[in-house]
């Protein structure tokens, strides 16, 4: 005991099996180590003081403190290394000691360094004050428990070139950096506390693995944990927060993170440079900017994660990102909750999208794919496309939004198919300034309009369904466009209003049950063709336009309708052209400065009023008897005169067109009598009855 100033290769050296114990000795200043235990030595070491040397730094470049080797074991309990040598504890060889309760600090290197297969147990041992606390190098594989690494200047841990070990239960705290793991490493970290450190709390590099569960790991300023150049590794059920910054870094990183809670940072996860790792059941939520942000092209995945409670955008991407997410929880935003800006693409599918002030997608020049989604209960737009953004959004569920549910601005041309839009407080789908297809789509109960086209949205709208809005479709002036397929039924007001003067085509489209007029054209020459009008209560398709020739309707049925068609200037070919079924009338010319007021027309107008089998059909019977247009005859015999049954007998004069159309009526068909004066009026209102 004592102080030993020797020169000499080691002060203690114990070889081939040899034993003894070692109790509360000083040993320092040594040139190469203080202590060494080799082969098979299994000697125990307690309380004892080594002092590396008190050299300056880089005299005894090799100095050591204490060095089990060559399958030595032993035990080291409650020893005090201190001073600047390249290692406190040095494990190696396919050594096995047992490390306790030692307290190893200021050592220039390496507090402890376990390297060419060494392992060991290493519990409640204090370390601190180092450049690196420990170091796991060369397929080292010992067992941490319980200890402090504390004060290093690089790495609290630091695991290298095919190293394993397990460390569990662990206080790693204020290193520059808590954990690394570099090339052909792969520990294993368990509930361990990982915090406080200057840089990063886990670090993993090229080539490193590692698997880490149920580790807490906070209050790093650059990220919790910090994957880049194709470092991997597996994260399960760790807890990432309060990291003033990043939670997660992926920096063309390929780990896999599954079960964490990461929570209160600007960002909770940011991969950027062509990561391609995989987030699934993950809870990010709290953060102070975004849950997630992916940039530079990166291609992680995204699968079942919550991500919410942001103040801005939940997900960000940008810089030509390219992420796949898939069946996430993304909601409670202040932002939009997915925002793809500067030529992002993406692939969203099956994802929840609820409670975000923002659009549900802001899609700014950039373009990703929307599938399969549920985008409900938002503020504002479901889906926002906006300075040139493209993409497609098909098979999503779009419920419950207080503004537009889709709106397509600023020279945008996405492809919107196979959506069902719902219970909106806005309008269904919005373009202007932009090109769109628009295809398969269903929208009911809104509150504004359907489908709406204005300052020059131009879309092909093909087989959408549009039920239960205010107006079904809207086309304001300078836009246009082919629509095919349309089914445009249950409107409060209008099923669709047109004010453009550009080129619209409408052709197999369905117009019915309208609570007001079924389609009003005020301006320019749409075309119908074999388009079916039924069943609306006011006009079916009325024509508000003063110029010649107008719209053009070919091979269209009109049937049930309260009037089939109103128009300022009347064209035969509208009933020669069309085909008209139990409508209360069929054609009504009114001037457009009086639209209840009529007029008879022309004999030759007149005569389009048969079928071609000769009978007439309800449409013109109602026609002749609202407009007047009868040739008079001399009264024929009072008692075999049909109007005579009817109670039209007595003197006077008849129309022929009136007798057939109570003819027509007394076959069975019903129709609307509310013109006629006298007191016929009753027996045809009985007739209808019947």
């Amino acid at each position: 005991s004592g102080p030993a100033r020797t020169r000499t290769a080691c002060a203690v050296r114990v070889d081939a099996a040899g034993a003894g114990r070692f109790l509360r000795n000083a040993l320092w200043d040594n040139a190469h180590a203080a202590a060494i235990v080799a082969t098979d030595g299994a000697p125990r070491l307690r309380d004892n003081s080594v002092l590396l040397s008190t050299k300056p730094r880089g005299t005894n470049v090799d100095a050591q403190g204490i060095v089990v080797q060559d399958g030595g074991k032993g035990e080291l309990i409650g020893n005090e290394v201190y001073g600047i040598g390249t290692a406190g504890v040095s494990i190696a060889g396919g050594a096995r000691p047992n490390v306790l309760r030692n307290h190893v600090h200021g050592c220039w290197a390496a507090a402890v360094r376990v390297s060419d297969g060494g392992g060991g147990v290493l519990k409640q041992n204090v370390i601190a004050r180092t450049p690196r606390g420990v170091v796991l190098l060369s397929k080292a594989d010992p067992m941490l428990d319980g200890n402090t690494i504390t004060g290093a200047t690089d790495a609290g841990v630091h695991a290298a070139d095919g190293a394993l070990g397990r460390l569990q239960h662990n206080s790693i705290v204020e290193n520059k950096t808590n954990v690394v793991v570099a090339a052909g490493a792969a520990p294993v970290l368990e509930h361990n506390t990982i915090s406080r450190s200057s840089s990063a709390g886990v670090h993993v590099h090229s080539g490193g693995l590692g698997t880490f569960r149920a580790n807490d790991i906070a209050d790093h300023p650059t990220a919790g944990v910090l994957v880049e150049d194709g470092g991997q590794g597996q994260f399960d059920s760790n807890r990432i927060h309060d990291n003033p910054r990043t939670g997660v870094l992926m920096r063309n990183g390929m780990a896999e993170f599954h079960k964490n809670v990461i929570i209160d940072s600007d960002v909770g996860v940011l991969c950027s440079a062509q990561s391609h790792g995989l987030f699934s059941m993950n809870f990010i939520r709290n953060h102070r900017e975004h849950g997630l942000k992916v940039e530079g092209r990166s291609r992680t995945r995204f699968q079942r994660n919550t991500i919410a409670h942001v103040p801005h955008a939940a997900v960000l991407l940008a810089a030509q990102a390219c992420p796949v997410l898939t069946d996430n929880d993304i909601g409670f935003c202040q932002g939009p909750a997915v925002h793809c800006t500067e030529q992002s693409t993406g692939s969203f599918a099956g994802n929840t999208i609820h409670d975000h002030r923002g659009p549900g997608f802001l899609v700014d020049d950039s373009c990703p794919e929307i599938r399969g989604c549920t985008i409900s209960e938002g503020a504002s737009e479901a889906v926002l496309y906006r300075n040139k953004g493209q993409g497609a959004l098909t098979k999503c569920q779009i419920l419950k939004h207080k503004g537009t549910c889709v709106a397509v601005t600023d020279q945008s041309n996405p492809v919107i198919m196979d959506n069902v839009i719902s219970d909106g407080a806005g309008d269904g789908i919005v373009v202007s300034e932009s090109r769109a297809q628009i295809q398969r789509n269903q929208l009911f109960r809104l509150v504004g309009f359907g489908l709406r086209l204005h300052d020059k949205g131009i879309s092909n709208f093909a087989h959408c369904e549009v039920g239960s809005a205010r107006v079904c479709l809207s086309i304001a002036e300078g836009c246009g466009g082919k629509f095919e397929g349309l089914n445009l039924h249950d409107a409060e007001e209008v099923l669709m209003s047109l004010h453009t003067s550009e080129y619209l085509e409408f052709r197999d489209c369905t117009f019915h049950r309208s609570a007001q007029d079924g389609v009003m054209v005020h301006n320019g020459a749409p075309q119908f063709f074999d388009n079916e009008f039924k069943e609306n209560a006011g006009v079916a398709c009325k024509i508000l336009v003063d110029a010649k020739p107008g719209p053009l309707l070919s091979n269209n049925a009109f049937t049930g309708n309260a009037v089939a068609i109103q128009c300022t200037h009347y064209r035969a070919e509208y009933q020669t052209g069309n085909a008209f079924a139990a409508n209360r009338q069929a054609i009504r010319v009114a001037d457009k400065a009086a639209p209840g007021e009529g007029r008879a027309p022309s004999p030759d107008e007149e005569c389009g009023a048969r079928d071609t089998d000769g009978e007439m059909d309800a449409a013109s019977a109602v026609f002749a008897i609202r407009t007047g247009s009868f040739k008079k005859v001399k009264r024929g015999n009072a008692a075999s005169s049909p109007s005579r049954k009817m109670g039209f007998g007595g003197g006077g004069w008849h129309s022929r067109r009136r007798q057939e159309a109570f003819e027509y009526g007394a076959a069975g068909h019903v129709l609307d009598w509310r013109g006629l004066q006298g007191p016929g009026a009753t027996d045809v209102r009985s007739l209808n009855r019947e």
